[in-house]
């Protein structure tokens, strides 16, 4: 609860700052940003604490808030506008922007490789030959050990399939890369000389670096809201291992 308190106080100080930032009048479009962010994330906190998700933490919603209020800023502070953001030739901000961008994208791939074989079997289940599946005989052994049913197809143990960890991986690495260069579409060259940052005076801020954060975060809300909703929703189409209060 500590823990969760302090990210939304922190939240909510990042809404004032950013509100008083960036979302001065005739600033429409970061207004709204703000407030969608703002609006939703408390929405997801709430439903997190309600019977429609009885699984929902109010310490996962603390990290969600604070993680979308992060792309937030970041977006709004990637905007190629003089008027709506005082950072737009401030470079302090990039190296804030990668290193927390780098720690997320650390603290994801340290992730999925610690949970690689329990989120296989909670993405594509287990392989119709593994020995969850065998079928058991009266001792409660599976009949490929005592050799009852060894001509049985369904005994056999198919190879691995690790597709969706690599593409995990080859995400990440993208992912990375691009965080480096700061989702930047600057030239490495300008008119054969080599491109700066201060030659560039813009080289941190475009409207695609604006709108792939914002998407992202908008992303990561949808995810969030579904891990909430899908379980309540489908709850007579599929067993999630949750009960309800019908």
């Amino acid at each position: 609860m500590g823990v969760a308190a302090t990210m939304y106080l922190g939240s909510l100080g990042a809404w004032i700052f950013m509100y008083h930032a960036f979302g001065s009048e005739g600033c429409p479009a970061q207004q709204t940003i703000i407030s969608i962010t703002l609006i939703l994330t408390l929405i997801l906190s709430i439903i997190s604490c309600t019977k429609i998700a009885p699984h929902g933490t109010l310490l996962t919603s603390s990290v969600v808030t604070s993680y979308c209020t992060y792309l937030c800023y970041s977006a709004l502070a990637s905007h190629p506008s003089h008027t709506c953001n005082p950072f737009h030739t401030d470079q302090a901000h990039v190296w804030r922007d990668q290193v927390v961008g780098l720690l997320v994208a650390c603290i994801s791939v340290c992730t999925i490789v610690s949970s690689t074989t329990g989120s296989k079997t909670a993405i594509i289940g287990r392989e119709s030959g593994s020995e969850m599946t065998a079928k058991l005989d009266d001792s409660g052994v599976p009949s490929s050990i005592n050799g009852s049913s060894s001509d049985s197809t369904d005994d056999h143990v198919g190879p691995e399939s690790w597709w969706y960890y690599h593409l995990m991986m080859v995400a990440c690495s993208m992912y990375i890369a691009m965080l480096i260069t700061d989702w930047s579409e600057q030239p490495a060259f300008d008119h054969g000389v080599p491109a700066t940052k201060e030659a560039a005076n813009a080289y941190n801020t475009s409207l695609q670096s604006f709108w792939v954060k914002a998407v992202s975060q908008w992303m990561c809300l949808l995810l969030y809201a579904w891990t909430l909703l899908a379980p309540y929703c489908l709850r007579h189409y599929r067993d999630f291992g949750i009960e309800f209060d019908d």
